[in-house]
């Protein structure tokens, strides 16, 4: 017995050698079917051709960053920074990143990016209010000797750009905001968190309009802004001024995604959203309309496209419109869509295309084109239903009181 336990002890002792059995204490198993049941990670093994797992996040590398204060501007309220961030603006690369650190940045003329992919524009800070400019705020201000028909920044020729925390404040004098713009074409624009506000005229404007252009202006398409605001712009009367302008057919894929527009009591700006052409959608969106005719208005020149989804309007009730659309001409607008809209603001359509409002409730609604396509699916009215088209759909509509 005694030379038999040798031998079975001699035999496990060259497996084990022999890297046949793998052992975990005192206790040994063999391998079955290419399974190995030992397997208990150290950290130490050799990686695969996979590499190691990336961090989470990305962190640009630090000659990759642009710090604004590292390289001139103060953000002290006081100095004007206008020559040092221009010439900061020039110097970004590809790919780079423009740091705004928390201060007050005063500017008297435009910032430019021109023909340029992948920058991102990061600040931090922010204003406290819509509209009070109270010393403690944060962002890019337009100084008191700054001309009034000019924008505060320009993107040109530019694909891939990433805004985050960019805050631009007019002061009423700025012509506009952020103008995205191009020569023929630039796709890819990003907005996280921004606050445009203040402009004499527009606060962002998508493809800039220009006489006898075919469709209006270059194609600038696939944008986003999320979280954003865009506040009391448009000072001056008569002028069609708005928030958000969008003016050319070939601005495409636009999306506003949880962001809020709006004018203080006393301003009179004309629009929310100005439309000339394009494609915009809407989702859980705010419209603050003050004294505003039209919280989003389609009009006067080419074809654009409107969706609004879980988008709710505080404007004054039989005073002003959600959505006006005055485009009586064939493929003027492809479609208007309204989805669980909440809107004071009554709706007005002077179109062509196809018009379809679901799971609403609005004001009122008036359609005096006879060649409207219309579909009303789960609408409460209150006030006017004034259909003067032959084609209308409806399911489970109400109106609020009963026509007689």
């Amino acid at each position: 017995m005694r030379n038999l336990m040798k031998k079975v002890l001699f035999i496990g002792i060259a497996l084990v050698l022999t890297g046949m059995v793998q052992t975990i204490g005192t206790y040994a198993f063999a391998e079955e079917a290419g399974y190995n049941y030992n397997h208990l990670p150290t950290g130490k093994e050799i990686l695969g051709p996979a590499g190691p797992l990336p961090s989470l996040g990305w962190v640009p590398a630090t000659s990759d960053v642009l710090n604004v204060r590292e390289l001139g501007a103060k953000g002290d309220g006081v100095t004007d920074d206008t020559e040092a961030l221009q010439a900061i603006f020039k110097k970004v690369d590809n790919g780079q990143v423009i740091l705004f650190p928390s201060g007050k940045y005063l500017i008297s003329d435009t910032l430019k990016i021109d023909s340029r992919f992948g920058v991102q524009i990061v600040m931090h800070g922010g204003f406290r209010s819509d509209n009070l400019r109270t010393t403690d705020c944060r962002g890019i201000f337009w100084s008191a000797k700054g001309p009034e028909d000019r924008p505060m920044m320009l993107i040109y020729d530019c694909s891939q750009i990433v805004f985050d925390g960019l805050k631009l404040d007019g002061g009423g004098r700025a012509q506009d905001g952020l103008i995205l713009d191009a020569q023929s074409s630039s796709s890819g624009f990003r907005g996280e968190n921004v606050h445009i506000r203040s402009m004499a005229r527009y606060g962002l404007r998508i493809g800039t309009w220009r006489d006898n252009h075919p469709v209006g202006g270059p194609q600038v398409d696939m944008i986003s802004f999320r979280d954003s605001r865009f506040t009391g712009n448009g000072s001056k009367s008569g002028q069609k001024d708005a928030n958000v302008t969008v003016e050319s057919a070939q601005a495409l894929l636009i999306l506003f995604d949880t962001c809020h527009f709006t004018c203080s009591g006393s301003d009179y700006l004309e629009y929310n959203v100005y439309m000339r052409g394009g494609q915009a959608n809407f989702l859980n969106c705010s419209f603050g309309s003050g004294h505003t005719f039209a919280d989003i208005y389609i009009g006067e020149n080419y074809t654009a496209t409107v969706n609004a989804y879980l988008c709710h309007s505080e404007g004054i009730a039989g005073q002003h419109y959600f959505l006006y659309v005055d485009r009586p001409q064939s493929s003027a607008v492809g479609a208007c869509t309204l989805e669980r809209i909440g809107t004071s603001g009554k709706v007005f359509f002077n179109a062509a295309n196809t018009i379809t409002i679901s799971n609403s409730a609005l004001f009122g609604i008036d359609i005096p084109c006879p060649d409207a396509k219309v579909v009303l699916s789960n609408v409460y009215i209150y006030g006017e239903l004034s259909l003067g088209t032959k084609s209308v759909t409806k399911t489970n509509v109400e109106v609020f009181p009963p026509s007689k």
